[in-house]
């Protein structure tokens, strides 16, 4: 549904041209403004996409309104009618690139073609382009947001590798493509770098720390040579992580095989790194400490290289205030393995519990089911193995399903002590998620039914006053768009045809009454004028209401004989 805003300072155009596009379009929401200003207003509340406007009216002209427009929808269309037929008025609405300038005079046949003219622009324009395509070019202006959420899903352990080759695909779009695409390529495998500062002064603030990773982070980058190439980021306020890639075109770092040689990498960074730390680390009173990951890892397990890190830094194997550079993947690299068969299991299980928590949350009962059965086979082998380690796993698997169940009307948590039988635990929790997921969507339901008697309820107390899509959005704290397509999903009819349903009932019930005239009755009801309401009854019941009226006489006299 497009929204036209109608603007003139003379309240019979307005209102004449109101009732003409109601009529011969109901899919348009007609909005009506009877001065420049009222307009701003209308502008600022809701999205415009076409504008029919006079040029001369008082306090702000048509010229000046239509600056104000672009500024907040530029791709709205522009109609100027004017009874001024004067080269200056058509030169200067040219420059404001206007879509059509109508006069006053000309037969309503030409405005209604102008305005289909502007619907089957915006049409075409929304099909070549699209909502999602507009979102992406959005995405494409905040690149440096974009790459580091990126990198951050790959570290969380989110499948990146589509997406990453998509930005690549994007380069080609325009300049801000070039800023969005990551400079890695997803074909082949990372390495990973990791910097943590291990202590600071006692004086740092949470700004000065961060300003010293930023600066870390930014002399690794000039220190590291080209052939080299890099995406970083600060993770969680407390590490600096590179992914890094041979550049194929430098051919360095390349065995005479073409493989990659990852070791001689290694070797290349850890003497940067030596050079970055008397620059940055011990003459600033801080230690950073780098450790290069054990080995490169493919894009859909950098996840866990990454946790290998982290995990080894956490550990504090340094001496205080000592800075250092550790190369997990150098021969002899024994704490890199013991860190792996410590670490890993228990990461990989919390990981899954994540994966857990986000497909009770999306509803995905499939994914649920899959990942709920592996989780209770993999606690049942800990309990027996380590009771007390399996007893933390199967803890925090029931805190993913009580943090899902609250406020939700299920049953009350049960299973809570380890099970005996876990054939039928499995069965009593896949069967608990999906009674979480229908619950969920129950009560989605139910809030969208809530909602629509909302708003007939609105509808039905202010059949009178503005009952414009713009308006109700507002006393229901949505977005107009948002609040039409949820009346649809709902009711399966458009909320224009109830809000006229609605007024149809009201006049029919005020027309039995003998005393009402159709004057009051238009106005009582919301119409612009008297005409406008006789046209829109005929049109709904095929009869005008005075015909309507004249036929409940006529058939009351008939009952009574």
């Amino acid at each position: 549904m497009y929204r036209l805003l109608i603007v003139d300072d003379e309240p019979v155009i307005v209102d004449s041209l109101g009732q003409l596009f109601r009529e011969q379009n109901p899919e348009l929401d007609v909005c009506q403004a009877y001065s420049a200003i009222e307009a701003l207003e209308w502008i600022k509340r809701a999205k415009v996409d076409i504008v029919i406007s006079d040029i001369r009216m008082p306090e702000k002209n048509g010229l000046q309104l239509i600056d104000e427009l672009m500024h907040y929808w530029p791709s709205c269309k522009v109609v100027f009618l004017t009874g001024y037929d004067e080269f200056d008025y058509v030169y200067s609405a040219i420059r404001k690139n206007a879509d059509f300038y109508i006069l006053k005079t000309e037969d309503d046949v030409v405005l209604l073609e102008a305005v289909h003219q502007c619907i089957r622009q915006l049409d075409e324009e929304n099909a070549r382009v699209g909502m999602l395509e507009a979102a992406r070019s959005q995405i494409m202006l905040t690149g440096p947001l974009f790459r580091k959420q990126l990198l951050e899903a790959a570290l969380h352990g989110e499948d990146v590798k589509d997406l990453i080759a998509e930005s690549d695909d994007w380069t080609g779009d325009s300049a801000a493509g070039e800023r969005l695409a990551l400079k890695l390529d997803a074909r082949n495998p990372v390495l990973l770098l990791a910097c943590r500062v291990d202590s600071w002064r006692p004086e740092a603030t949470y700004g000065r720390k961060l300003q010293t990773y930023y600066s870390i982070q930014h002399v690794v980058e000039e220190r590291m040579a080209k052939s080299v190439v890099r995406e970083s980021l600060i993770f969680g306020h407390e590490l600096i992580v590179w992914f890094l890639q041979p550049d194929p075109e430098a051919n360095k770092f390349y065995e005479e095989n073409g493989s990659v040689d990852w070791r001689g990498l290694s070797v290349y960074l850890s003497g940067v790194l030596e050079s970055v730390q008397q620059d940055c680390g011990e003459e600033a009173g801080e230690n950073p400490i780098f450790v290069i990951a054990k080995q490169a890892a493919e894009w859909e397990g950098v996840h866990r290289e990454f946790d290998l890190l982290r995990q080894f830094l956490k550990r504090r194997l340094f001496p205080n205030h000592a800075s250092a550079v550790i190369d997990l993947g150098a021969q002899g690299g024994l704490e890199a393995r013991s860190a792996e068969t410590r670490v890993t299991p228990m990461l990989e299980f919390k990981r899954k519990l994540h994966e857990l928590e986000k497909s009770l949350d999306g509803e995905e009962e499939d994914i649920f089911e899959r990942i709920c059965r592996e989780l209770l086979a993999d606690i049942r082998e800990q309990i027996g193995q380590h009771y007390l380690t399996g007893t933390e796993k199967y803890y925090g698997f029931l805190l993913v399903f009580l943090g899902a169940m609250d406020a939700l009307e299920v049953e009350q948590m049960s299973m809570t002590d380890i099970p005996t039988d876990w054939s039928a635990a499995a069965e009593h929790f896949v069967g608990l998620g999906r009674r979480i997921c229908a619950d969920k969507r129950q009560r989605r339901d139910r809030e969208g039914d809530a909602l629509i008697r909302r708003l007939q309820s609105y509808v039905q107390d202010n059949l009178h006053s503005d009952l414009s899509l713009v308006r109700i959005a507002e006393v229901t704290f949505f977005n107009p768009s948002y609040l039409s397509r949820l009346y649809k999903q709902h009711t399966g009819t458009n909320l224009s045809d109830y809000i006229h349903a609605a007024r149809l009932e009201a006049a029919k019930r005020m027309l039995e009454q003998p005393g009402m005239k159709a004057n009051d009755i238009a106005d009582k009801l919301g119409f612009s004028s008297p005409s406008y309401f006789s046209t829109f009854f005929r049109k709904m019941t095929g009869r005008t209401p005075q015909e309507y009226r004249e036929d409940l006489a006529s058939s009351g006299r008939k009952s009574t004989k």
